[in-house]
């Protein structure tokens, strides 16, 4: 506060420019101190009647504060002006406000009317703390609070400035008045007891009632905060530095009742790590009779983040919960199971969640599944496919959307929803409750744009002159610049009637239109978009005579002669059937009244291009049994098609050779075994041999002899039972696998050294080197041996045979360093 009540009034221009000699003042690197950077002023009054401030370096004055008839210049430790603000006050005094931007000393010069300094205030600014660099951590912040129970949580100011700083908590009369950030009016009302603090903290109740804490200082910019909540229930921890809301803060704090999760116990199928299937519920039971007061929380993380499995918890008695949850996805699953907060015994649990069989055959596909436009039809299509069960069709998003559901006459069925509102939509396909593959979906609505019918364009071989009964016509429509809509393509032949078509939405604002046509002439097609005719419709496009499936011809071993679990093959020959090379071959099993089984899997059939309009076609059936073949050109059938094919084995039964199981050979003995394969049929022979002895697979060696006999050759290795492997197509042939035995070898094959039980082959013993060699498989005979020295010379052997164990103790004397070589002889 500044009294100038009394000073004086005077005129004139009293310049001090730069130094005492009226030069400019010079910086460290001897070059003018430039504007706001200076201490270069003007004292008095200038032309304009107001007092002179500072001058810069070029002699104009730089902006000062007037207040009055008075002037204030404050300069930071660095030489800048720092902005002030003189506010009159209603006794004739001053206040004057300044925000210095760093530690240090300043200086506030006030001047006169006249321009003559009446003060000079040196001052020190201390550091502030950072706010935003204050960090939080504890029980309180990241674990569980307990009610009635000691907490804590840690203040860390160790990047947040030059300290010490202090802390303290907030005075409860300032957190019942709502003075504090965070929670109240930042402004409000505080209470006058309040410390001065850098770090203010409180912890408020459930009803906005401050809790007792305790700032502990511990040093080296940390402080620990304890409090014991009483009440159960939301709670609020609010930290301040300077004011300002730390990073976090509030931190909402949940206290739980004082509950023992260590004495809860779950269990049931929900829990369990197998058994559950898509779309049936997960249940399990949690006991907690034992734990105290609490409630179960369950916590349930599915495949997709997106997916709420809907948790259910009920309380059916003192502490007995009921939990359930929908995993209508396949796949895993997490099952977290808290009491009181805590997590009890055995959580998190994990679940594999099993498909459900029926819903896997489900293929559901379409444009409306991944975007769509606000009050406009946007459809997907579902193929069943053959499942059985309870299909349902549900979207959910911003908007109620009403759903139609149209049958397509093949099998499918098309869903048309309208959004009301833009936004992202949730579209769940289920059978008996779970999830059709790829499902949920969540596809994005937009704003619907004004569609543009005259944008579309129209090409392909469906609307040339070389249309073709017969063969399969294409029309593409580009509507990708025409904006939101559906196409709709309506052909009519020369007799009048309607003309099937297929639309195939690409999903990038284009389409193919496919169709066949059955009469020679003139069609009329006709082809909408959003309701609007595209330009240069409707068409007249003029069809000529084309293929006749009947001039198809079939052959091969694969319609004749086909073999389970074998690759069966036939040829298509479309050359004199006309310009189509369109060839489909389905084949399902059928009953043996020739009609398909329902749920019958399809046979993988592979078509191959061999050129000049021939088709090689690969099938493999899994199962003996009759089966349906649907061969089709263009789509329609060649004579005799459908037509029906009996697979047959045997496989691997079919096979022959010699009996080997129990054969005895002699040790490195060469077998060859012949393996007829004539009445197997083609595929794949293996043959692998073990050493039971070693565990080791030994080489075998096979060659193709005539009439499809295999010639297998073994050489097993080592004594003892051999096991031979012999399959066809993964299957035993008939006997196997077979065992044949090694005979031992006996003599000096049959002669090993025995290490000590150190491990060791030689053992000192004085001047002498003794080793143990195990004759008690050798048979009868005699044991010699002689040691030749590095010199050549020759040393004699010690041998002493052990009758009972049959072990020779043999022993020599080293003459000589360096290499000697032990020959030793069995008779």
């Amino acid at each position: 506060i500044i009294d100038v009540s009394k000073a004086a009034v005077s005129s004139g221009i009293n310049a001090e420019y730069g130094g005492p000699d009226g030069k400019p003042l010079l910086g460290p690197d001897g070059k003018p101190i430039g504007p706001g950077n200076d201490r270069t002023h003007a004292t008095g009054l200038g032309p304009d009647g107001k007092p002179l401030g500072p001058l810069g370096a070029d002699g104009r004055p730089l902006p000062t504060e007037e207040g009055g008839d008075m002037t204030v210049m404050c300069v930071g430790p660095d030489g800048d002006l720092v902005p002030v603000e003189i506010i009159e006050n209603p006794d004739g005094t001053y206040s004057v406000k300044a925000a210095p931007g760093m530690e240090g000393d300043y200086v506030a010069d006030i001047l006169g009317p006249d321009g003559k300094k009446l003060a000079s205030i040196p001052f020190h600014v201390e550091p502030q703390i950072d706010a935003s660099k204050v960090k939080l951590s504890g029980d309180s912040i990241d674990g569980v609070v307990k009610k009635d129970r000691p907490t804590s949580f840690e203040i860390d100011t160790t990047d947040a400035g030059k300290g010490p700083f202090t802390a303290s908590p907030y005075e409860p009369e300032t957190v019942k008045n709502g003075g504090i950030p965070g929670v109240g009016d930042k402004d409000g009302p505080k209470s006058p007891e309040e410390e001065d603090t850098d770090i203010k903290v409180a912890v408020i109740g459930p009803n906005g009632e401050p809790v007792d804490c305790t700032v502990v200082d511990k040093g080296d910019g940390l402080f620990d905060v304890q409090y014991k909540p009483t009440k159960e229930g939301p709670h609020k921890v609010v930290v301040t530095a300077n004011e300002d809301l730390v990073p976090g803060a509030p931190v909402p704090v949940t206290v739980f009742p004082n509950g023992d999760a260590s004495k809860c116990k779950a269990s049931g199928p929900g829990i369990e790590p197998k058994g559950l299937i898509a779309g049936k519920p997960g249940t399990f039971k949690v006991d907690a009779t034992r734990a105290g007061d609490g409630d179960v929380e369950v916590i349930v993380t599915s495949p997709n983040p997106k997916f709420d499995p809907g948790v259910k918890v009920t309380k059916r008695g003192k502490g007995l919960f009921d939990c359930e949850y929908n995993p209508s996805l396949k796949g895993p699953y997490e099952v977290k199971v808290l009491f009181a907060g805590e997590e009890i015994p055995g959580s998190v649990f994990p679940v594999k969640v099993a498909p459900n069989p029926n819903a896997e055959k489900i293929v559901v596909s379409g444009k409306g599944l991944k975007k769509g436009y606000a009050k406009k039809p946007n459809k997907f299509t579902v193929a069943p496919n053959g499942a059985e069960g309870a299909l349902n069709f549900d979207v959910e998003g911003p908007s109620k959307c009403d759903i139609d559901v149209e049958d397509n006459g093949d099998g499918t069925v098309t869903v048309t929803y309208v959004p009301q509102e833009a936004g992202e939509y949730t579209i769940n396909v289920t059978l008996d409750g779970a999830q059709a593959p790829g499902g949920p979906f969540y596809p994005l609505i937009e704003e619907a744009q004004p569609s543009d019918a005259s944008k579309v364009k129209l090409s392909g071989d469906g609307i040339g002159n070389n249309v073709k009964t017969g063969v399969p016509a294409t029309i593409k429509i580009d509507a990708s610049e025409a904006g939101p809509g559906d196409v709709a393509v309506n052909i009519k032949s020369p007799s009048g009637s309607k003309v099937p078509v297929k639309i195939k939405d690409n999903e990038d604002g284009t389409y193919d239109v496919t169709f066949v046509p059955e009469e020679v002439g003139n069609h009329n097609i006709d082809v909408k978009f959003d309701g609007d005719r595209v330009p240069g419709a409707p068409l007249t496009v003029p069809v000529k005579p084309g293929i006749d499936p009947n001039k198809v011809k079939c052959s091969g071993d694969g319609l004749d002669n086909p073999k389970a679990k074998h690759d069966n093959v036939f040829t298509v020959d479309t050359s004199e059937a006309g310009p189509g090379d369109d060839v489909t071959v389905e084949i399902v099993p059928v009953d043996k009244a020739g009609k398909p089984i329902p749920g019958g899997k399809k046979v993988p059939v592979d078509i191959k291009d061999l050129g000049n309009g021939v088709k090689s076609v690969v099938f493999r059936p899994e199962d003996e049994g009759p089966y349906m073949v649907d061969l089709k050109f263009c789509g329609k059938n060649p004579k005799d098609f459908p037509r029906g094919i009996n697979v047959k084995g045997p496989g691997a039964k079919g096979a022959r050779l010699p009996n080997i199981n129990g054969l005895e050979i002699e040790p490195e003995q060469e077998i060859n075994i012949p393996v007829d394969l004539s009445a197997s049929g083609p595929g794949n022979f293996v043959v692998t041999m073990i050493n039971d002895v070693t565990g080791e697979e030994e080489p075998v060696r096979v060659t193709d002899g005539p009439n499809l006999i295999k010639n297998v050759t073994l050489k097993p290795k080592g004594s003892g039972p051999h096991t031979i492997t012999m399959t066809f197509d993964d299957e035993d042939l008939p006997g196997g696998p077979y065992t044949i035995t090694v005979k031992k070898p006996v003599g000096a094959d049959a002669c090993h050294m025995k290490p000590n039980k150190n491990g060791k082959l030689f053992t000192p013993d004085g001047d002498n080197l003794t080793f143990v060699i195990d004759l008690s498989q050798a048979g009868p005979g005699n044991l010699t041996g002689i040691v030749k020295t590095p010199s050549g010379k020759t040393l004699p052997i010690d041998v002493e045979v052990d009758k009972d164990t049959g072990l020779a103790h043999i022993k020599f004397k080293p003459t000589e360093k360096g290499v000697h070589i032990i020959n030793l002889l069995f008779n």
